[in-house]
Order: C-alpha cells, then structure tokens, then sequence
C-alpha cells in the first residue's frame, strides 16, 4: 500500500543529496510551516511498505492554481508510485480550494510526460527555459 505523509526533519537524509543539509532542512521547515515564498508549499514523503520511496511536492502559484511535482527515487520507478502519489496529492490540492494544477516537465522526459497525460493533463505548450532546455507545460481542472 502507498501512503503520502508530509516530511519530517528525520526525513533530512531521505532527500536529494545534490543539496546540503542546511538547505533541505530549510526545505523541511517551509514544509512543515506550510509556507515558502508567501505562498502554500508541502512535502510529502512517499511511502511504500514502510519506506520512502521519493517524494511530492505542492506549491501555490496563486490561489487557485498549484504545481504538483513527484520526485521517486530511482530504484523505484516504474513501480506505478508516481502515478498513485499525484493522484493523492492531486486530491489534496483539490480539498484546499486549488481548481488548477500545472506540472513543468522536461520535454526529453517521456516518462514524466506519460504520467501527466495518463493523469488527464493538456499539454498547454513547449517552450525553451534560458539553460537551452526544452520544457513542457502541463495543466489539468481539478
């Protein structure tokens, strides 16, 4: 069974390592404030059969439009994780009052770009981001 709990500081080590300590405590605390930039923010740890399996994140454009972002950890992808935590998440946002949601997807990202189709988002557009990579707009009503 899949679970979505938000994260926790013993949850510091589970997390992208690329970013130091400092940084993904101060992650952690803007999650559990429920707030980063002014606007709502939550991590949510996935679980699978006891552990962490990656993560999702929710962040408030405005106050009806949010962004929803899964992050599973390599060794368990293409477990159907992603798909059952967005969804999850997706209902979440929806219980807060959100109405839209918007995923930002590398274009060469065909995986994360099946999961937002298989979700019923529209690809809204294409674009180049100033680092020269392609992008792919997601949105769905909620």
């Amino acid at each position: 069974m899949l679970t979505v709990k938000p994260i926790e500081e013993e949850d510091v080590a589970s997390l992208d390592d690329t970013a130091s300590t400092e940084e993904r405590l101060e992650m952690i605390h803007a999650s559990m404030r429920k707030q980063c930039k002014g606007k709502y923010f939550e991590n949510f740890k996935v679980i699978a059969d006891g552990e962490i399996v990656g993560f999702m994140i929710l962040f408030a454009h405005t106050e009806h439009i949010i962004s929803c972002g899964p992050e599973i950890k390599p060794l368990h992808r293409r477990k159907g994780y992603a798909y059952v935590a967005e969804k999850m998440a997706l209902e979440i946002a929806k219980s807060k009052g959100y109405t839209i949601a918007v995923g930002d997807v590398l274009a060469d990202n065909t995986a994360s770009r099946a999961l937002h189709e298989k979700l019923r988002f529209e690809l809204e557009r294409i674009y180049t981001k100033a680092d020269g990579r392609q992008r792919c707009l997601y949105i769905k009503a909620l």
